[in-house]
C-alpha cells in the first residue's frame, strides 16, 4: 500500500505519535526493572517477564497479516471466536518461546515489533486507513481500526502494569487514552447477548474522568448494540469512573462490586444495573461464546 510522497499523511502521523508515546511510557516504566521486578506476579499465570514478550508477538502477528489488505490470503485469515479461542492462542505462542528466554530477549523482540508497526505505518497515507484489512480478533476491519486495536491493546497492558505495580506515572498522552476508551467501548457490540437484547430498549452512558477522558453513549435495540461517542440526553444508566478503574475491572484486577461501594465507580440509574450486566454478560462466564466476526469485507470498505 505505497502510495505518492505528497499524498495526505496527517491522520497516520497523529496515530504514529500515539504510538510513540505510549511505547515511551512503556519504557519508562521497565527502565529500573531489577530481577525481582520482572519475577513479579503479573496476574495468575505470567510475571512481568512475560509481558514484553506477549506484546511483541501480539504486535507483530496482526501488523503482518494487516500489511497485506485486501490480498491477504485465506491461509493467513484465521479467527479466534471466543475468550477460549484468545487464551488457546496466547497458549500456543508462549510454547514457541525458546527454553530459558532472558528478558533481553523478549525486549528485543518487543522493539523489532514496534519497527514492524513503524515500517508499516510509514508506507501508509491517510487515504489508505479505510482499506480493508484482516484482524484475527475481528475479521474485515479498516486499517483505521486495525491500528487503533494494537494502540488499545498496548494501552490497556500498559495502564494494567501500572496498576499492579502501584504507580501513577508515566502517563499516557491523552489522546490515546480517549481513543484507547472509545477502542474498548466499542467492543461492548460484540459481548452483547443477543438474545436478551433482542426484546429490550436500554441506554447506559460510560463517563471517564481526567486527562483523555470523555463519554459514550451504549444503546441497544433491536437485538443489536450501537456505541456512540456523546452522552444520551435520558439514559437508563450512568456509570462514572477513571480510565485506570476502568482498566482494573477489565483485566479483573479489581472488583467492580467493591469499587462502587467504595465510591470509584460512581452510578446513576442503579436499579438498571442488573439489567447492563445480563446484556454484556463477562466473556469469563462463558468463555465459550462466540463473538460476531466479519468474514466479508464489507461494502463501506470497498
Amino acid at each position: 500500500m505505497v502510495t505518492p510522497a505528497t499524498a495526505p499523511r496527517t491522520e497516520i502521523a497523529a496515530l504514529t505519535a500515539d504510538l510513540e508515546g505510549l511505547w515511551r511510557c512503556f519504557d519508562t516504566l521497565f527502565a529500573d526493572f531489577t530481577p525481582k521486578d520482572w519475577s513479579r506476579n503479573h496476574g495468575k499465570h505470567w510475571t512481568f517477564a512475560d509481558l514484553p514478550y506477549h506484546l511483541s508477538y501480539l504486535d507483530r502477528e496482526c501488523t503482518r497479516v494487516m500489511a497485506q489488505g485486501p490480498d491477504a490470503p485465506p491461509s493467513v485469515r484465521w479467527l479466534m471466536h471466543s475468550e477460549a479461542d484468545v487464551n488457546a492462542w496466547n497458549a500456543r505462542m508462549f510454547a514457541q518461546r525458546a527454553a530459558g528466554q532472558t528478558v533481553s530477549t523478549s525486549l528485543a523482540q518487543m522493539r523489532a515489533s514496534r519497527d514492524l508497526i513503524r515500517q508499516t505505518l510509514a508506507d501508509l497515507t491517510d487515504a489508505d486507513l479505510d482499506t480493508p484489512v484482516w484482524s484475527p480478533f475481528f475479521g474485515w476491519t479498516s486499517m483505521r481500526d486495525g491500528i487503533a486495536s494494537l494502540t488499545g491493546h498496548t494501552f490497556n497492558h500498559f495502564l494494567e502494569a501500572r496498576i499492579r505495580l502501584k504507580r501513577s506515572e508515566p502517563a499516557p498522552p491523552a489522546t490515546v487514552t480517549h481513543g484507547a476508551l472509545g477502542f474498548y467501548l466499542e467492543l461492548m457490540e460484540r459481548f452483547l447477548d443477543r438474545e436478551r437484547a433482542a426484546s429490550a430498549r436500554f441506554t447506559a452512558v460510560m463517563e471517564f474522568t481526567g486527562s483523555g477522558g470523555g463519554a459514550w453513549t451504549i444503546d441497544v435495540a433491536g437485538g443489536a448494540c450501537r456505541v456512540t461517542e456523546g452522552r444520551a440526553e435520558r439514559p437508563d444508566l450512568v456509570m462514572t469512573q477513571s480510565p485506570e478503574t476502568f482498566v482494573a475491572t477489565f483485566a479483573r484486577i479489581r472488583n467492580p462490586m467493591l469499587l462502587m461501594l467504595t465510591g470509584k465507580i460512581k452510578i446513576k440509574g442503579i436499579r438498571a444495573l442488573g439489567t447492563f450486566g445480563k446484556l454484556f454478560p463477562s466473556p469469563t462466564a462463558d468463555p465459550e461464546r462466540t463473538w460476531p466476526v466479519v468474514t466479508e469485507i464489507a461494502p463501506t470498505f470497498a
